[in-house]
């Protein structure tokens, strides 16, 4: 298991960077409420085959309920679909 004292650290590192993105993105009158961060790395097997592992880091402070986990999942998700059709039709 992870050193849980730079696991702990590495969380509020994370959390400090999630709030000066939005703050430099302009969104600085807004309260962080929730963030989750989704991640892919790849893997290739002693055999050369690729496997790509998927990660999901949730705020460990937070208590939010799972259904707003996953509203804000699906709410995200909504958007890239809605970017990658408006980037297909161009």
């Amino acid at each position: 298991m992870a050193d849980d004292t730079g696991l702990k650290e590495a969380y509020r590192e994370l959390d400090d960077a999630i709030r000066r993105v939005i703050e430099l993105s302009g969104s600085d009158d807004h309260i962080l409420v929730e963030w989750i961060v989704c991640a892919a790395s790849q893997r290739i097997g002693e055999d050369g085959t690729s496997y790509t592992i998927t990660d999901f880091i949730v705020d460990p402070d937070n208590n939010a309920p799972h259904y707003r986990l996953m509203g804000l999942v699906d709410f995200v998700h909504e958007l890239l679909k809605q970017q990658a059709m408006e980037g297909d039709s161009e």
